[in-house]
């Protein structure tokens, strides 16, 4: 009922069945319909040298995509140890330089989820408390 009645997936490059520029076309237009009131949910860590060449999707690098979704957030959740902390892609040495969602986004509300696979029920209840109360100050 929570996924298909409340929460949009407008957006997830698992879940969605477009690809490429209807992808991209249907992030975009999730984004401006939802600007400063949806939740940007991340899993995995974020190459970040070389403007984020080591990962690029729809044409544009991950750290790129993550920056530009996050500028219209209200918040954002960092799902899973790698998300949240870097996880195993950041211990030494590190050759893709990745880096946890805390140390790319400053300026929003930000809810990290630990573990490996994260727990369901607690990316579902901390949804459900967005739902609830609204973004946390």
């Amino acid at each position: 009922h929570l996924i298909f009645d409340t929460i949009s997936l407008a957006y997830n490059d698992t879940l969605q069945a477009a690809a490429g520029e209807a992808a991209e076309a249907a992030r975009e237009e999730a984004m401006r319909k939802a600007w400063g009131k949806y939740v940007l949910v991340v899993d995995g860590s974020i190459p970040a040298p070389l403007d984020g060449a080591y990962c690029v999707i729809g044409g544009k690098s991950a750290l790129a995509s993550v920056q530009e979704v996050a500028k219209g957030a209200a918040a954002v959740i960092a799902v899973g140890t790698c998300a949240a902390f870097g996880g195993l892609p950041m211990a030494a040495p590190n050759p893709t330089g990745a880096v946890a969602v805390q140390d790319l986004i400053k300026d929003k509300p930000l809810i990290n989820i630990s573990g490996c696979p994260p727990i369901p029920e607690i990316i579902t209840g901390t949804i459900v408390y967005f739902l609830t109360f609204g973004v946390p100050e």
